[in-house]
């Protein structure tokens, strides 16, 4: 089977942390055709945290998740993943 990854990952800011509850009521309500593998923050100081966000899909969705998180500093990483024997 082969499958996207995307990885989304910047400074937990208050508008990164919105847009994530976004993506995750799109995600309950059934708009959405990717799904949430995972998400999780990191300490990077006393401070400051970290988000990560990891999606998968059948296809390529960079197109639809960019504009939801337009407006953080985030970097986005996207692999095509496919098994091979």
């Amino acid at each position: 089977m082969s499958y996207f990854e995307f990885i989304i990952n910047g400074d937990l800011t208050p508008i990164y942390e919105e847009k994530t509850e976004l993506l995750l009521s799109q995600m309950n309500e059934g708009y959405s055709i990717y799904k949430l593998e995972k998400y999780y923050d990191e300490k990077i100081n006393e401070e400051k945290k970290a988000r990560t966000i990891i999606l998968t899909s059948s296809i390529n969705i960079i197109n639809l998740i960019y504009p939801i998180f337009k407006d953080c500093k985030v970097q986005y990483i996207g692999y095509y993943k496919q098994r091979i024997i």
